[in-house]
């Protein structure tokens, strides 16, 4: 490895920190192509290896995917209730912020995200939501035990 214990390389190529060229050293120049840097990183030990999942690591990432709607649901309720709690308008702002994501994420139709944030009611968010969750439990069948 290529430090002098500063988290900066002597050498020009990367520093541990930002991942960058090398100020210190005076050189800015990378090597021109990805699998040159990705060599010259390796050589200095500062390149990241995406790890590779054991099979039970599988499985709960799986299972993650498989409930997504039913995680974005239980975020939108949890939302609906800290905008009744809410006390100032930049709480409420950024609440409403994360409601339109958790929207987008459950890819409600554009029409019912712009009917709901133009109200800015948290009740007309429940009672959406409301409808959302009963139609997810009909399409889960009513099984609780999963």
């Amino acid at each position: 490895m290529c430090s002098d214990g500063l988290g900066i390389c002597p050498c020009g190529v990367f520093t541990r920190t930002s991942w960058r060229p090398c100020r210190a050293a005076g050189s800015y120049t990378l090597p021109e192509s990805r699998s040159a840097l990705l060599d010259a990183g390796r050589r200095h030990g500062y390149v990241r290896v995406m790890a590779e999942y054991t099979p039970h690591q599988k499985k709960i990432i799986a299972r993650y995917y498989d409930r997504r709607d039913e995680i974005m649901l239980n975020r939108l309720g949890e939302i609906v209730s800290e905008l009744y709690l809410a006390e100032t308008d930049p709480q409420r702002s950024r609440l409403w912020d994360r409601a339109k994501k958790a929207m987008a994420g459950l890819q409600v139709p554009e029409s019912v995200v712009s009917h709901i944030l133009d109200s800015r009611d948290p009740e007309v968010l429940g009672r959406n939501l409301k409808g959302w969750l009963r139609t997810a439990e009909k399409s889960r069948g009513g099984d609780r035990d999963r």
